[in-house]
């Protein structure tokens, strides 16, 4: 079975971020789509399937999100502190043109995978993109491994019932 090449969504407000990440994508050849939406509410519209995004097939999930720090409506630290809180476990790359110490210990202290300055350029989102794909594969596989497992033991235990109840 070939999988599909999941989503990557770019939460992002300023235009000349957003091209150069477009070129980015084109010119190494990323395979992931790029959804680019412009604030805060509108990446968590999109991620839970809300308002524009509510009909299937309208936002197709994302298997890694890139987000802005500073954006309308709510900041990228907000939407990563309500996905945390929501069990939404994709891998999350902060993006700034204001990068701090302190900002960055908070976006990893919540949750982030990485955290990236602006100006963006293309080799550091390509390294950055490529490092959390891998990571959001090495999860997948992982989620995979460990509900099979569950699924034969949940086997293993039915087979010793059945065997305890036939010697009893």
């Amino acid at each position: 079975m070939i999988k599909q090449p999941f989503t990557v969504l770019m939460a992002e407000d300023n235009t000349a971020d957003i091209m150069s990440a477009e070129r980015a994508w084109k010119k190494y050849k990323i395979a992931n789509p790029l959804k680019i939406v412009k604030d805060g509410e509108e990446c968590l519209d999109y991620l839970f399937q809300r308002g524009k995004y509510s009909k299937p097939d309208s936002a197709p999930q994302a298997g890694l999100l890139l987000l802005d720090l500073k954006m309308p409506d709510r900041s990228g630290l907000e939407v990563l502190h309500h996905l945390r809180e929501s069990g939404h476990g994709s891998p999350v790359v902060m993006i700034t043109g204001e990068p701090n110490l302190e900002t960055a210990t908070d976006a990893v202290r919540i949750g982030a995978f990485d955290y990236m300055s602006k100006p963006i350029r293309r080799d550091n989102i390509l390294r950055v993109t490529n490092n959390a794909i891998q990571h959001k594969r090495l999860l997948d596989e992982k989620n995979r491994i460990e509900a099979e497992k569950e699924r034969y033991r949940q086997n293993l235990e039915a087979i010793f019932r059945s065997v305890g109840d036939a010697i009893v």
